[in-house]
């Protein structure tokens, strides 16, 4: 299922839930998590490859919200 997942297809269900307190951005983002490849040790540590991946993220979501729009 994990590899199915690193594809980018995953399950969802119809009940969604977003983030109020968060931007569309953001919330796109803690989609796109599971496609990061930072580990929890640089992230917890905050190191150069966790802000490096951070920042691909970001501008991956802003292509897709660029793209479907907010």
């Amino acid at each position: 299922m994990h590899q199915i997942n690193r594809l980018g297809i995953a399950r969802t269900y119809q009940n969604i839930r977003l983030f109020a307190e968060m931007t569309v951005l953001e919330n796109v983002i803690v989609g796109m998590h599971t496609q990061s490849k930072a580990a929890l040790f640089n992230a917890v540590l905050m190191l150069p490859s966790y802000w490096s991946e951070e920042k691909w993220l970001r501008l991956e979501a802003q292509k897709l919200i660029d793209r479907f729009g907010p």
